[in-house]
């Protein structure tokens, strides 16, 4: 994957995405100045940081409770007060209507965990990998549910580093 930078301690699997990656994922994001905004995978809180210009206020979520961490220290360090850093998984947010959701890692699938904390209205943008293909994706909720369309073919490091799947047997 070209233009990635790994975070944390080496060998993390943890990594922060291109800046065109990034941007484009934001950009479908279709961010306001009045949005609350969910990072998920925010890692050193970059991502978050830039969110934090865009939008009223970030909850940057963060698996990895020592990037959660740096992540706080470096939006303190930054002067960034629109910003919440949590750490942990989907679980431990406190409730959801976020109007957008952007996901920092790709996915195998639906991002089924993160789709009931969007509003009514709200995005979620992601790079979902199937087959081996990342194609960044568009979730928007209506009343009726949640549509989704297909935008851009990606490469971008796994969200969570997972065990490969067995996909050919002799």
């Amino acid at each position: 994957m070209d233009d990635v930078h790994e975070l944390g301690a080496p060998g993390s699997g943890r990594f922060l995405a291109s800046p065109a990656t990034f941007a484009r994922l934001v950009q479908l994001a279709e961010i306001a100045e009045t949005d609350r905004v969910l990072d998920v995978g925010t890692g050193t809180g970059y991502p978050a940081a830039v969110l934090a210009k865009l939008a009223r206020s970030v909850t940057g979520l963060e698996a990895d409770p020592a990037l959660a961490e740096l992540a706080r220290a470096n939006l303190a360090a930054l002067g960034i007060g629109n910003v919440e850093i949590v750490a942990g998984e989907a679980e431990a947010l406190p409730g959801g209507g976020y109007d957008a959701i952007v996901v920092e890692g790709s996915i195998p699938g639906e991002p089924g965990a993160f789709l009931p904390l969007l509003s009514p209205g709200g995005r979620l943008v992601a790079v979902v990998c199937e087959g081996g293909v990342g194609v960044a994706r568009v979730y928007v909720r209506a009343e009726t549910g949640v549509a989704s369309r297909l935008e851009f073919n990606a490469a971008l490091p796994p969200l969570r580093r997972t065990p490969p799947r067995e996909t050919f047997v002799f």
